[in-house]
């Protein structure tokens, strides 16, 4: 452990909205910098393992394009302080809407993903960021 300040719930969970938030928003790739470790970020989706912001906004860039009208509600959360880092299991709802061409309507998808996160604080910052992000499962609502 090193000299930072403890992670607290409250800050974990503040992450986390706001993760959910920009994804929501489809916030520019940009406005998640703040969000991803800047060191060995690793992130595990069902596509498969993306390293690094380069490949984050790869993913991301992929998701926009497919996805559209997304929600995505937070249905359980834990948070286990381990000093600067913590783990966090996430139950998170996904509803978005999707088209397939030449389909003549899109489509309403609902999943429930279930991750397992590790924050840590950023050292140039102090503020919390996500480091790993696995998607362990998901089920189809």
């Amino acid at each position: 452990m090193s000299g930072a300040a403890p992670l607290t719930e409250a800050e974990v969970r503040e992450l986390a909205d706001e993760w959910y938030k920009k994804l929501d928003d489809h916030a520019p790739p940009e406005e998640f910098v703040s969000l991803l470790a800047s060191e060995n970020l690793e992130m595990n989706w069902p596509e498969g393992p993306f390293y690094g912001f380069d490949g984050f906004k790869r993913w991301y860039e992929r998701v926009l394009v497919t996805f559209f009208n997304e929600v995505h509600t937070i249905k359980e959360f834990s948070v286990t302080p381990e000093g600067d880092r913590a783990g966090v299991k996430v139950a998170v709802q996904w509803q978005a809407n999707t088209w397939k061409p030449p389909a003549p309507f899109s489509e309403r998808v609902f999943w429930q993903a279930y991750q397992t996160w590790t924050v840590k604080r950023e050292p140039a910052t102090g503020k919390p960021v996500i480091q790993t992000l696995t998607v362990d499962s998901y089920n189809i609502l």
